[in-house]
């Protein structure tokens, strides 16, 4: 997530450490764009209706709830759900 945020920023990994909970610039726009980028690195599928709670965007902190949610959901449907 870090990584992912810092290189669609362009901005230093560190800098995003220090303000992943609420210390970085961060919105729904943001948000479907890193969305996009996750998918391929952590190669799940992010469904849209997971992006539309607006609890998501408070901060990246919650947005990596929101993905790790998902990550979770696929895991657990990928190995018959025993996660």
């Amino acid at each position: 997530m870090i990584s992912e945020y810092a290189q669609l920023q362009g901005v230093d990994p560190a800098e995003v450490e220090a303000g992943f909970d609420g210390g970085v610039e961060f919105d729904s726009l943001i948000g479907v764009e890193l969305a996009i980028g996750l998918e391929d690195a952590l190669g799940v599928s992010i469904p849209d209706e997971d992006l539309v709670i607006p609890e998501a965007y408070e901060s990246l902190h919650s947005f990596a709830a929101a993905i790790q949610a998902c990550v979770d959901r696929s895991h657990s449907t990928s190995t018959g759900g025993n996660a």
